[in-house]
């Protein structure tokens, strides 16, 4: 009760209609990768491009809601710290981990959020430009379908949990921009992971998923244990 208390709390203390516009704003810019990607795709593989049009968009739509995560947790988190704003909250008879664990949950929800409508909005226009102009060779078939349900999903719980490195990181410099350059340096492993392997299961059979996430949660103990409560390093 005490969580679910502190997420009301902090989701009224932010101006979700400037995260909403920057949501707005990257869905857009999805849209016209995925346009080009139509184009570029007819040359790459002129059999059939939907499976490696769906890949690419996925692997966009995760890259960007990445760095978009990174900038929440420099805004709602780090910026607290760099600001000597947390020296309030720290008085209060709050958990600190508590208080960051809502704040991280409200973060991961709308990352996760963003990631299934820019999947969603990327799908539907790829979909319906190619039924009018019919600029994708091949056809739409229930493999591709299945494909965007397993993407989708997997992804949303990816990015989810894939912020935490940003977080880590900018708890541990208490820097804004060590937040940021943190989430490019992710979204760029996540380029090298998505290139390596032919979709996400065979991603997270390899187990480099798994040694990943095993690295961060070791950084978000250490952040939760010491790094929450230095507010004055």
């Amino acid at each position: 009760m005490m969580m679910i208390n502190l997420m009301k709390l902090e989701f009224y203390k932010v101006k979700i209609r400037f995260y909403i516009i920057g949501l707005l704003i990257i869905i857009l810019g999805l849209l016209f990768f995925a346009n080009t990607s139509m184009y570029a795709s007819i040359q790459d593989t002129p059999a059939n491009s939907y499976s490696n049009i769906l890949k690419l968009v996925n692997m966009a739509v995760m890259e960007c809601f990445t760095i978009y995560g990174a900038i929440l947790i420099a805004k709602v988190i780090i910026g607290e710290y760099v600001n000597r704003s947390i020296l309030i909250m720290l008085s209060y008879p709050i958990n600190p981990k508590l208080w960051m664990s809502a704040k991280l949950i409200i973060i991961g929800l709308f990352v996760m959020f963003g990631t299934l409508l820019g999947n969603i909005c990327c799908i539907v226009f790829i979909v319906f430009r190619d039924h009018y102009w019919n600029i994708v060779n091949g056809n739409f078939s229930k493999e591709n379908f299945e494909q965007i349900i397993t993407m989708t999903i997997t992804s949303m719980i990816l990015n989810g949990l894939f912020i935490l490195f940003p977080f880590v990181i900018g708890m541990i410099k208490k820097s804004i921009s060590a937040t940021i350059v943190a989430s490019i340096i992710m979204a760029f492993l996540i380029q090298i992971m998505f290139t390596q392997t032919k979709n996400l299961t065979e991603l997270i059979v390899s187990g480099t998923i798994f040694i990943l996430f095993l690295i961060l949660f070791t950084g978000v103990i250490f952040v939760f244990n010491i790094k929450i409560v230095n507010a004055t390093e």
